[in-house]
C-alpha cells in the first residue's frame, strides 16, 4: 500500500503561537523538530498497519520546514510549493491519505492560529460551502477516488473536519484551544503513541477494504474566495505593504482583493470577492499562485509587526526533550 502524510504545522504537538511556527523565532527550531516528530509517528503507524511505501509532504507555508535528517528514513519527504499546494508529489496509485498537524479555517475564533491558507484570504467556499484546508483536502482526494483516514490537530480542528469527513477516520487531538493563540496541550509522547495507534488502525482499514472516500465533487466546481477591502486590525498597514510589494515601480496603494487582482486577472462575483470555475485541480492550481503571490508579504508581516506585538517567554526545554506535561 502506497501512504501520502500531509503535514501541517499549527496542529502539531505544542504549537500556540506565531512564534513557534515562523523561520527565525525563537519558538521555529524546537517545533520545526516537533512537526517531525508527529510525522514520524504516523509513518511509523503507517508501516506497522501494512504500508509498503509511505510519502510525507511539508505543507506549511514555504513547505521547507521538515529537515530530512529529523524524519524516518523509510519515507520519502516532499518540500517546497507546487500546484496543489500541501499535495507535492500526489499520484493515483495512493491508497489513503493521513492529514498531520491540521488547523482550523479562518474565522475561528477558538482554533489555534486558525487561517486558510494565508491569513488574508477571509473565507474559502467550495460550491458555496465554507470549508477550511483539511475539508477541501478531502474534495480533491475524493475526484481521485483516495480516502482521508486520519486527521490529528485542536480539538476545533476535528469538530469542522467531523462535518465533511464524517465519522469513519480516525482522529487525534492533540491540544485543545483556549484562543487563537493559547491551548491546553497533550504530552507529546502520549500525543506521538495516539498518532501511531491510529495511524496504525487507519490502514489496516484501508488495507481491509473497508474506507471510502467522501462523495468526490462536481466534475465542474466553484471556487470563491473573500479578501480585505479595507486596512484592518491585523493589517492596518495594508495599502502601504500591498504597494511595496507590486511588481510595478508607480504602483497605487491598493486593498487585498485590488492587489491580488493587479498581478493575475481574477474573476469576481463581487467586490471582495474572487472566483475560479472549473475543475477542483483548477482550484487548487488558483490557490497555489494567490499562496505565491502573498506568501512573502505575508511572512514579512508575521516577523515585522505580528511577532514583536506577542511577547513570548515560553520554556521551551520540555519540548525539546519530550517531556512536557
Amino acid at each position: 500500500m502506497r501512504i501520502y502524510v500531509s503535514v501541517d504545522m499549527e496542529g502539531i504537538s505544542g504549537v500556540e503561537s506565531v512564534h513557534d511556527i515562523a523561520p527565525g523565532l525563537a519558538g521555529y527550531p524546537t517545533f520545526r523538530r516537533a512537526m517531525a516528530q508527529d510525522a514520524n509517528a504516523a509513518i511509523e503507524g503507517a508501516f506497522r498497519g501494512g504500508a509498503g511505501h509511505v510519502l510525507v509532504a511539508d505543507g506549511h507555508a514555504m513547505q521547507t520546514n521538515i529537515l530530512p535528517a529529523d524524519l524516518d528514513p523509510r519515507a520519502q519527504l516532499k518540500s517546497g510549493p507546487a500546484p496543489l499546494v500541501q499535495f507535492k508529489g500526489l499520484t493515483a496509485d495512493v491508497d489513503a491519505v493521513l492529514l498531520v498537524g491540521h488547523h482550523a479555517k479562518s474565522g475561528t475564533p477558538d482554533g489555534i492560529l486558525s487561517h486558510s491558507f494565508l491569513s488574508s484570504l477571509l473565507d474559502v467556499r467550495l460550491d458555496g460551502r465554507s470549508l477550511g484546508e483539511s475539508e477541501l483536502a478531502a474534495q480533491l482526494l475524493a475526484a481521485r477516488g483516495i480516502p482521508v483516514v486520519l486527521l490529528s490537530g485542536d480539538d476545533a480542528t476535528l469538530a469542522q473536519g467531523r462535518a465533511t469527513l464524517g465519522e469513519g477516520v480516525e482522529y487525534v487531538e492533540v491540544k485543545r484551544a483556549r484562543s487563537r493563540t493559547s491551548a491546553d496541550h497533550d504530552p507529546p509522547a502520549e500525543v506521538r503513541e495516539r498518532l501511531r495507534d491510529a495511524a496504525e488502525r487507519a490502514v489496516r482499514a484501508v488495507a481491509a477494504g473497508g474506507v471510502e472516500p467522501i462523495a468526490a465533487p462536481g466534475d465542474q466546481v466553484e471556487l470563491e474566495i473573500d479578501l480585505a477591502l479595507a486596512p484592518n486590525d491585523a493589517m492596518p498597514d495594508m495599502l502601504e505593504r500591498n504597494q511595496r510589494f507590486a511588481d510595478a515601480a508607480d504602483a497605487p496603494p491598493l486593498n487585498d482583493f485590488d492587489y491580488l487582482r493587479s498581478l493575475e486577472p481574477f474573476d469576481s462575483t463581487r467586490p471582495g470577492t474572487i472566483r475560479v470555475a472549473g475543475t477542483i485541480d483548477d482550484a487548487y492550481h488558483a490557490i497555489s499562485r494567490i499562496c505565491a503571490h502573498l506568501m512573502a508579504r505575508n511572512i514579512d508581516w508575521m516577523l515585522t509587526e505580528v511577532a514583536p506585538s506577542m511577547p513570548y517567554a515560553r520554556d521551551l526545554a520540555p519540548w525539546q526533550t519530550g517531556t512536557a506535561r
